[in-house]
């Protein structure tokens, strides 16, 4: 019930209030489970975490879905998908931190396990890895491998919201490789993509 006041809370966007009820839930899990290997343990660090970044305290957030994923790692086989999720939530703060390398690394590690839950497949989660990597590419200011992983991406997307032309991952992915070509000083293939 704390976590899930919590829930409501983030949603709303008070972020304060919403980090005061997921810390009450994870001290409930603790003296509940007397163990931090238990799944609702690992989703009130993730949940903290996610109110941290919410607030721009990207280090207290590392921190707890760093934890997060290690209370993940001792209940799941390795390529889970929420160990995935983890390490997708680490690339963002490494990212928002401005170290855009570990911040590849945990968002490649991500895809693999995406690849290996999902194979080869169409599926958002292996999409948006795709654009999470190609965004670490571009802040590296290395266009080319970035506009590689954002046509991976589009493509993926555009199967799978086939029936959505004007779905908003699409239009993320098409404004993403624009911004790769403004940054290569190609406005006529940005223009085209802008357009789309």
């Amino acid at each position: 019930t704390l976590n899930n006041a919590g829930m409501c809370y983030h949603s709303l966007g008070e972020y304060k209030t919403a980090l005061e009820y997921y810390e009450k839930s994870l001290e409930t899990y603790k003296e509940a489970y007397k163990t931090d290997q238990h799944p609702n343990m690992a989703t009130s660090l993730n949940n903290i975490g996610m109110c941290h970044y919410s607030l721009g305290c990207y280090d207290k957030a590392l921190s707890y879905h760093e934890q997060s994923l290690e209370a993940m790692k001792k209940m799941y086989n390795k390529d889970h998908p929420d160990i995935a999720k983890a390490y997708s939530n680490i690339g963002a703060c490494h990212e928002s931190l401005g170290e855009y390398d570990k911040a590849r690394a945990e968002h490649e590690e991500s895809l693999r396990i995406y690849r290996t839950v999902y194979g080869e497949n169409n599926h958002p989660d292996t999409a948006t890895s795709l654009n999470n990597i190609a965004n670490c590419y571009t802040c590296l200011r290395n266009y080319t491998q970035a506009l590689e992983h954002h046509k991976k991406s589009l493509k993926m997307r555009e199967n799978i919201y086939s029936k959505q032309k004007h779905h908003p991952d699409i239009a993320l992915s098409l404004n993403n490789m624009g911004m790769c070509f403004t940054s290569l000083g190609d406005h006529e293939k940005a223009l085209a993509l802008y357009r789309m």
